[in-house]
């Protein structure tokens, strides 16, 4: 089952497509709006018809999401507690995409503008910024996949019922503003900044709970403690080790250094 509107697969029974917001409901029950067998046989491969109007629309559906759990926080998560959670869709459609812009942009600050380093001045290195970014590329999504699980399996300890997929989207929305913040790695001097977005990711979560796993009121700022701790602990772990990984990879010569001036 498919989302006529945007193509996202979605569980059999959905009312609502968790990506676009879609009334599948609404579809089904109105024989005008049904479609047609050869619509139905090519949306059961979505990505044989793949094409710049579907990029254009995963893109439309992305932004319009990450701008309203942004700034209109309280009325997304509203409507994102109507959607049923589909894991694949959130990991490939939504926290993919996303986790890219901060990988992208630190690999272009290290390597164009380069950082200071006392003594030595700028330096640029295409290979230490292509170790950086790929390291927080494959931590971030390991993270929201590996937190996403032990909250689910917490919930129990917090009297309300496991929902992985709920948890999911608590976790991997709330990551939406470090993730758009990333532009600022290309300046590697201010990337700090991105790191002080991930505060409000956390106001995104703390409210998200509410409409996720829907723990009881007394229960929520214990939940939600624990859940940060998770996060913070996840996520430095698998940045370290991956770094390592990475490290041993990209060693850069002397000849990868450049003064950048």
């Amino acid at each position: 089952m498919f989302c006529p509107k945007c193509g996202t697969p979605l569980k059999d029974g959905a009312k609502f497509c968790h990506i676009c917001g879609f009334n599948i409901a609404e579809t089904t029950s109105n024989p005008e709006q049904q479609q047609s067998p050869q619509s139905q046989q090519q949306q059961q491969n979505p990505f044989q018809d793949f094409n710049q109007a579907n990029v254009q629309a995963a893109a439309s559906n992305i932004f319009s999401r990450a701008t309203k759990i942004m700034f209109s926080t309280k009325k997304e998560w509203q409507a994102i507690e109507l959607e049923t959670p589909n894991t694949s869709s959130i990991l490939l459609g939504y926290v993919l995409p996303l986790a890219f812009i901060p990988a992208i942009f630190i690999i272009l600050g290290y390597g164009l503008i380069g950082i200071y380093i006392p003594f030595f001045g700028r330096i640029a290195s295409w290979s230490m910024g292509m170790s950086t970014g790929i390291t927080s590329f494959i931590s971030t999504i390991l993270a929201v996949y590996i937190t996403s699980f032990i909250v689910d399996a917490l919930a129990p300890s917090f009297k309300t019922q496991k929902n992985f997929g709920k948890a999911m989207q608590l976790v991997a929305y709330s990551f939406t503003p470090m993730w758009v913040a990333g532009v600022l790695n290309i300046f590697p001097g201010i990337s700090w900044l991105a790191s002080l977005a991930g505060l409000y990711g956390l106001y995104i979560m703390y409210l998200g709970f509410e409409h996720t796993m829907k723990p009881a009121k007394e229960n929520t700022i214990g939940y939600f403690l624990a859940t940060l701790g998770i996060l913070i602990v996840t996520y430095l772990v698998l940045a370290l080790l991956i770094g390592m990984i990475l490290g041993l990879i990209f060693i850069p010569s002397y000849a990868s250094f450049r003064y950048a001036y």
